[in-house]
């Protein structure tokens, strides 16, 4: 971790908006430093960051935090548009991190923020009926063109 502060964002496209319940946070890191740091996360549209805290032994070994169900908001609530951060403030050495790993596997049903319906009526599309005709251009059949060679009542 090059810098005291990673954000990370949850794919707006598909979660935007939405609170998630019954979330899982899973992180591998070194546990090079006995210094503490964070994740942190927004539980509802207020945006109240919540901290999970990752206590670090000092023994240089890679080990896994993983959280408790937690109910995860969706909504880039944090610094910079971030859904989930992770914050290092000691003095020690800063954490070495190799995934961040957002469970949705068991996540309740998402929800919606609600918003105002833009449903705008529209008319039918009118069809045609009736019989069909010929397609126009050069590759008319020859009983429809005339001029082609082989079109009856022609002689070559």
């Amino acid at each position: 971790m090059q810098s005291a502060l990673l954000g990370f964002d949850v794919v707006d496209t598909v979660h935007a908006g939405r609170q998630l319940s019954n979330v899982t946070l899973r992180l591998a890191y070194v546990d090079n430093d006995p210094s503490d740091f964070y994740i942190i996360y927004t539980s509802d549209a207020d945006g109240t960051p919540q901290p999970l805290t990752i206590n670090r032994q000092g023994t240089g070994a890679w080990r896994w935090y993983t959280s408790a169900p937690l109910t995860l908001f969706a909504g880039n609530r944090l610094d910079n548009g971030a859904d989930i951060q992770i914050k290092y403030t000691g003095s020690g050495a800063k954490p070495i991190l190799h995934m961040l790993w957002l469970d949705l596997r068991n996540a309740g049903t998402p929800t919606v923020t609600p918003t105002a319906p833009t449903n705008t009526p529209t008319a039918p599309t009118p069809t045609r009926t009736g019989r069909p005709r010929a397609a126009p251009g050069p590759h008319r059949p020859a009983h429809l063109d005339p001029h082609h060679p082989h079109a009856p009542g022609r002689r070559p």
